[in-house]
């Protein structure tokens, strides 16, 4: 009572000549289980197979097998081999990536193709988180430079100012004054100069 496609090949031998059938039961769950194990973080994730032609194998959501799908808003993307799109619609976009399946050695494959959609806001939440700590991280750099800057210019322009106002106060003939020498910098030996 599993949904599963039966895949018959030819056989044949050296000559080109029919020799036999291969056949087997390919049961769709078990390729949706490996796809399905990275995306499981997500409540909006939705999983389904397509066929080249439209026609649904599978999905995650209820559905009727082998529906087809073909005017859905999403099947004209998957023309590419693989890749990833947004769709909006009215009061939502998904966010979608496909790849189609491949053939191996004399097997052409089915050309089906496995889409993954999501709704964007869930999938990009880790984005947008990311975005806000690093607003955060930048605001809390600028402070520090902020205060940094600050405090790098009072180092400066006190001594600078004291040493100015010094100099108006010998212009205006006041002899007797002495100005602070807090540091052994270049600021503090031009005051220990001038005293």
């Amino acid at each position: 009572k599993e949904y599963g496609v039966d895949l018959a090949f030819r056989v044949n031998d050296l000559n080109g000549q029919f020799i036999g059938v291969l056949s087997a039961l390919l049961d769709v769950k078990e390729i949706i289980r490996t796809a399905e194990v990275g995306i499981r973080k997500y409540n909006t994730t939705e999983v389904c197979i397509v066929t080249a032609d439209g026609k649904l194998i599978y999905s995650t959501k209820p559905h009727q097998f082998l529906k087809d799908v073909s005017q859905k808003s999403f099947f004209p993307y998957l023309k590419k081999a693989e890749g990833t799109f947004v769709i909006k619609h009215s009061y939502q976009k998904k966010i979608f990536s496909f790849t189609h399946s491949r053939g191996f050695n004399y097997f052409e494959g089915f050309g089906w193709r496995l889409i993954i959609s999501h709704q964007f806001d869930e999938a990009m939440k880790p984005y947008a988180y990311l975005q806000k700590q690093m607003i955060m991280i930048l605001c809390l750099a600028m402070i520090i430079c902020i205060v940094l800057i600050y405090g790098l210019g009072r180092m400066i322009i006190t001594p600078l100012k004291n040493l100015n106002d010094g100099i108006k106060r010998l212009g205006r003939g006041n002899f007797d004054q002495h100005l602070p020498v807090k540091s052994k910098d270049e600021f503090g030996q031009l005051s220990s100069a001038f005293n």
